[in-house]
């Protein structure tokens, strides 16, 4: 793993070095890519570096509609808060989706979130013990449990 990283290394190197002698704009725009390209993956980690959050917004903005639409019929239902989940991926209890949550418990540790908020849980894909939330952006958030 070690040399393939070394070796990948050493081919950006030479590429931008490569397009650097011929014209100097290409090479630094093309190192300047690299490095994005690896700070964006990797800082501070790749569960939150820029291009998760990115995902994350990514798949808010299109379930968007679909979150407002189950957070509105739980709220004529009577259910409160109306904790609205849709799931993307995985399967059983490798799962892994967006949400909305006007209360943003959660992002609280399973025992701190209120009796309310458990029990609204349980109307949607939320109600598991070991979620684990990420905030995106307003009341939306992106969820996993493992």
């Amino acid at each position: 793993m070690t040399a393939l990283l070394i070796g990948a290394a050493v081919s950006a190197l030479a590429l931008v070095t490569l397009f650097w002698r011929r014209h100097w704009v290409s090479g630094v725009t093309m190192g300047l890519g690299l490095v994005t390209l690896v700070l964006l993956t990797t800082q501070p980690n790749i569960g939150n570096s820029p291009a998760r959050w990115v995902a994350n917004l990514t798949q808010v903005a299109y379930y968007r509609g679909a979150l407002l639409r189950q957070a509105r019929e739980l709220s004529q239902e009577g259910v409160s808060p109306a904790l609205a989940a849709i799931g993307i991926d995985g399967f059983g209890s490798l799962t892994s989706g967006v949400a909305l949550d006007p209360t943003g418990e959660i992002l609280l540790p399973p025992d701190k979130r209120s009796d309310a908020w458990k029990a609204a849980a349980n109307h949607s894909e939320l109600g598991v013990d070991d979620l684990q939330g990420v905030h995106v952006i307003g009341d939306y958030y992106s969820w996993f449990h493992d």
